[in-house]
């Protein structure tokens, strides 16, 4: 049995090419993942990412090849940059991800007490290392999502340094009429 903790990014996407790499089978890997409170039922941010990244992505997971919301061509960080990236449909990628796993909705502390002989492994995807805890001197940014109205159609991304010196605020198109 592999228990993950964490049904993001990185546990979806460890679930699933843990099977299609035929390293496990799917009925063979447990998913537990609390749920977030946004509205797209996600944690926020990483909508952004390479074109060939996530081209690679999907193929190696074996999943279809229509996530791409818009296409980057710009970063605007004061000054243009020339890019080549995309915004994808993540909820709707981890959901495929997802698809055919055993998810148990409950906190990330069910899954620390394996003990098991079935029990082979424990991955903690959660991103803030709910199960396995801090690092030492780690440093946590916390991030906000809002999804907003926009009829202008952009094809860049804006990022505008914070004015505490740390950190920095981003906006994309998500969609045809979404920021």
């Amino acid at each position: 049995m592999i228990i993950i903790a964490g049904g993001g990014m990185s546990g979806a996407y460890l679930a699933r090419r843990l099977v299609t790499e035929g390293i496990a089978r799917q009925e063979d890997v447990v998913i537990y993942e609390p749920g977030h409170k946004t509205s797209c039922g996600i944690s926020p941010c990483a909508w952004g990412i390479s074109r060939k990244a996530l081209e690679e992505a999907v193929n190696k997971a074996e999943l279809p090849e229509d996530y791409v919301l818009n296409k980057i061509e710009t970063f605007l960080i004061h000054t243009p940059v020339k890019a080549d990236a995309v915004i994808f449909d993540k909820p709707r990628f981890i959901r495929d991800c997802l698809d055919g796993f055993e998810v148990v909705r409950a906190p990330y502390n069910y899954c620390k007490p394996f003990n098991s002989k079935n029990d082979l492994v424990v991955i903690d995807a959660t991103a803030r290392r709910a199960v396995i805890g801090k690092g030492l001197d780690e440093i946590y940014a916390r991030t906000v999502q809002a999804k907003v109205r926009n009829e202008a159609k952009l094809s860049c991304m804006v990022f505008t340094p914070l004015d505490t010196g740390i950190g920095y605020s981003w906006m994309f198109p998500a969609g045809s009429t979404c920021m």
